[in-house]
């Protein structure tokens, strides 16, 4: 949010802070508050001064940048999958866990899995059998 001029001056102010100060609490600091997805969208969809302070400001937060994001990216993506199915909060409460939702693929991978088990099963029972039967 905020006009151009306003996200002009933000990006500028943290390029300055993470050039000037280069300390890692600082950096650490920026990205905890959000700042790495503040200047990704400045950079997306920003004027191109404002473009320009975030990309030095990214540049100079460098692989602390780029792995909050790939968090974020990855954060995002367990969201979706998530989407409609119970998620339990586990830092709340005495929560139980809600009965997990079937589908079509998990009833697949299940019957899978048990079909694949009484195999092994099968195959471990008459290689033991063979073996008494030959020691006998």
């Amino acid at each position: 949010g905020g006009s151009a001029d306003d996200q002009e001056e933000t990006a500028k102010a943290l390029w300055c802070f993470t050039r000037c100060c280069g300390r890692m609490d600082t950096s650490t600091a920026i990205v905890e508050a959000g700042g790495v997805e503040a200047l990704s969208a400045l950079l997306a969809n920003g004027s191109d001064v404002g473009k320009s302070y975030a990309q030095q400001a990214l540049k100079e937060l460098g692989p602390l940048a780029e792995y909050a994001s790939r968090l974020q990216s990855e954060n995002a993506s367990l969201k979706r999958q998530l989407a409609g199915d119970d998620v339990v909060d586990l830092c709340d409460g005495d929560a139980s866990p809600p009965a997990k939702k079937r589908n079509a693929l998990r009833d697949a991978h299940d019957e899978q899995q048990s079909s694949t088990l009484k195999r092994v099963k099968e195959e471990k029972d008459a290689v033991e059998g063979a073996r008494d039967r030959t020691d006998a």
